[in-house]
């Protein structure tokens, strides 16, 4: 594959904000004790209080998310939450809400990196405020060059349902990442796993929401993630809740 192609953008230096004392705690136990770390808690836990995003955000993640993959945003807020590091790499932005929320109390250095300029620029003010940000626009087509840089966590949401090709193709794109993660680092997201059961739920959504949601995959067997992940890393912490399979991994 040839090298990336990164334009960055601009930084922004914001002001730190204090924690919330509405702190929330929630377990979600890794399917492996050898992986018991990756989803431990290192600090409090985000107040639950959901903003009100936009259209589309509120669409997604307090109706299709709860009702059609059975997975509430607080369940996901909270995965990210755990498994953030200091510095974090963010890959694709789609779920930008969602790490907003993760994120609020407490101030990181955060890198993004998408195709999409208009989404890099909407994730860009809803983290800014209390970050530190740098961002660049990346084909996920290429690989990922960010020289010796490494992070401490990188997510990338559902991405996974977003990429073309089988599943084993797109899974190649933690072999790209892998060289960008610490020592204790974790690569967290989640994959949407369409069972029998949610078919006929999903054929009442219209075509033109799924495109508006960029979802390409739905019935990715969840042993096949688990084996990529297995294949790739030493510590592999596997959660489903719902129709959502929930992972974090690391060296």
């Amino acid at each position: 594959m040839p090298s990336g192609n990164l334009r960055k953008d601009h930084i922004v230096y914001s002001e730190i904000t204090k924690p919330s004392p509405n702190g929330v705690s929630a377990t979600l136990n890794p399917a492996s004790p050898s992986a018991a770390n990756l989803s431990t808690a290192n600090s409090a836990q985000p107040a639950l209080i959901m903003p009100n995003g936009s259209l589309p955000d509120r669409w997604q993640y307090q109706w299709v998310y709860p009702y059609i993959w059975q997975c509430s945003a607080q369940i996901l807020v909270r995965w990210i939450h755990k498994n953030l590091g200091h510095t974090h790499l963010q890959v694709g932005c789609s779920s930008s809400w969602l790490l907003a929320l993760a994120t609020a109390g407490k101030a990181r250095s955060m890198t993004l990196a998408d195709p999409n300029l208009n989404r890099l620029k909407k994730c860009q003010q809803q983290l800014s405020q209390h970050h530190r940000i740098s961002s660049f626009q990346y084909d996920f087509a290429e690989t990922m060059a960010f020289g010796g840089q490494q992070f401490s966590s990188i997510g990338i949401g559902n991405l996974l349902n977003q990429l073309p090709g089988s599943l084993d193709d797109r899974a190649r794109i933690f072999d790209d990442l892998q060289p960008h993660l610490s020592d204790e680092g974790k690569v967290v997201g989640w994959l949407l796993a369409m069972t029998p059961s949610t078919r006929s739920a999903m054929a009442a959504l219209s075509m033109a929401k799924f495109r508006h949601l960029n979802i390409l995959h739905t019935k990715d067997p969840e042993t096949v993630l688990q084996q990529a992940l297995n294949q790739r890393f030493n510590r592999v912490a596997v959660k489903r809740i719902g129709h959502v399979v929930l992972f974090a991994a690391g060296h």
